[in-house]
């Protein structure tokens, strides 16, 4: 059987930790677990620590309060060190099913791919309220600390969310890397980037390597996204960055 290590990361939200650290628990299939914590805040990284080893996971840190591409990459680092086959990256926020891990390994079984994709996911929104993952961009827009974004640039994200969607699984947008395996591993995400990383790596992905789409439904969310916001966060800090990273990969993949 093949081995799957699964990488929660993490850099707050305590509450929100234990809760992914159960349904991880909660899994009877045979797997590898590691917390990465990225954050230099002393304070959550000594409760995050004690919350982990009272789980029963080990951990790891990042070398700096990195953005999330910098925590991904740690994850990346870590899995390759190891001798695990495929890794199952989970936001600590967010949480599996209790039949998640099986699904994988059914889906490792009787597939041959280098990344699985979920689609058709679930968020869990303000007042816990249960939505797709890409009605998430439907909902209003919020600042986070005051920020907001350029009308154009704003117009060119959503073009941009038509034109990931228009490229994955017949239309279903990519909402989470459910199992890379070490070659996908090579891939490195962009560590400049406040938001939206996976969706620049995923078209990097999706260019040279075999996927697979793996189906969530409302019976079994599979990976249940925390949003609990009352909108759309968009953030503005290197909001330009993300958006000439974007141009130029769309730029490439319609001349490629």
């Amino acid at each position: 059987m093949a081995k799957v290590l699964v990488a929660i990361l993490t850099n707050g939200k305590p509450e929100k930790l234990e809760r992914c650290l159960k349904s991880v628990n909660s899994n009877s299939s045979p797997h590898e677990r590691i917390v990465v914590i990225n954050t230099t805040d002393i304070d959550f990284s000594s409760l995050a620590t004690q919350i982990s080893f009272d789980n029963g996971f080990p951990v790891t840190k990042t070398k700096s309060n990195g953005t999330p591409g910098c925590g991904k990459n740690s994850v990346l680092r870590y899995f390759l060190s190891s001798d695990a086959d495929y890794v199952l990256q989970i936001d600590g926020d967010d949480y599996i099913s209790e039949t998640c891990i099986a699904r994988l390994h059914e889906e490792i079984e009787n597939n041959e791919f280098d990344v699985a994709c979920l689609s058709k996911g679930y968020a869990l929104a303000s007042s816990k309220r249960k939505i797709l993952v890409k009605d998430i961009h439907n909902l209003p827009k919020v600042a986070r600390q005051g920020l907001t974004w350029e009308k154009e640039d704003l117009d060119y994200w959503h073009q941009y969310l038509e034109f990931i969607a228009s490229h994955t699984f017949n239309g279903d947008p990519f909402n989470r890397y459910m199992l890379l395996n070490r070659t996908a591993a090579k891939y490195k995400f962009d560590e400049t980037l406040d938001i939206a990383e996976d969706l620049l790596h995923f078209l990097q992905v999706k260019r040279d390597l075999v996927l697979h789409e793996i189906c969530a439904s409302e019976d079994d969310f599979l990976y249940m996204y925390d949003f609990s916001e009352d909108g759309q966060v968009m953030d503005s800090m290197k909001g330009k960055t993300m958006i000439d990273n974007f141009k130029a990969m769309m730029v490439e993949w319609n001349n490629g």
